[in-house]
């Protein structure tokens, strides 16, 4: 009987060690799958809030409409001043950051809404390409036959007729009473 129960007494501590055993595998392997769904729940959570991100900035980007470019035939540059593509036009030639600009514009814009207006053409200096031909004395070459002798005053109105100036005005009362 000694025996009897030193063998059951083994036999319970080895289905202790096999039950501890399958226990303990048991236990890994949820572990396991535990940490896997914690991992594919982040990684899905992470997927989802990267595409909600990328929507709301494409969202934001599609608010900006894209317009096509617009080209502004009403304005040239001094060396294209005399090649126009019309017989008679006038060409006003101011510095657009000057303090007066928005008076010359205006004067530009009265006169382009007239049913009988000629051509103008607006001449900007402040333009790099145009910052060469501002006059150092104030007052522009009124005798210019070519462009290069070109040199311009703080305002100027060109009358062009088939490619030569025939009139120079740098007086704004002239060039109000010459535009109205």
């Amino acid at each position: 009987m000694a025996r009897n129960k030193a063998n059951n007494k083994v036999k319970k501590q080895r289905r202790v060690k096999e039950d501890r055993f399958i226990n303990e595998s048991g236990y890994e392997i949820k572990n396991f799958i535990i940490i896997l769904i914690v991992v594919l729940i982040i990684v899905c959570g992470i997927y989802f809030l990267s595409t909600l991100i990328v929507n709301k900035r494409d969202n934001k980007a599609s608010d900006n409409t894209i317009q096509s470019g617009k080209i502004d035939y009403s304005i040239t540059a001094v060396g294209t001043i005399l090649n126009r593509p019309y017989n008679n036009y006038y060409v006003m030639v101011y510095d657009s950051n000057d303090t007066d600009a928005l008076y010359y514009s205006n004067l530009l814009g009265n006169y382009s809404d007239k049913e009988d207006s000629v051509k103008i053409y607006f001449c900007d200096l402040s333009n790099p390409l145009n910052s060469s031909y501002i006059s150092n004395e104030g007052t522009g070459n009124a005798s210019a036959k070519a462009v290069e002798d070109l040199s311009f005053g703080r305002v100027t109105l060109l009358q062009v007729q088939n490619g030569a100036i025939v009139k120079y005005l740098e007086d704004l009362d002239a060039i109000a009473n010459e535009l109205s």
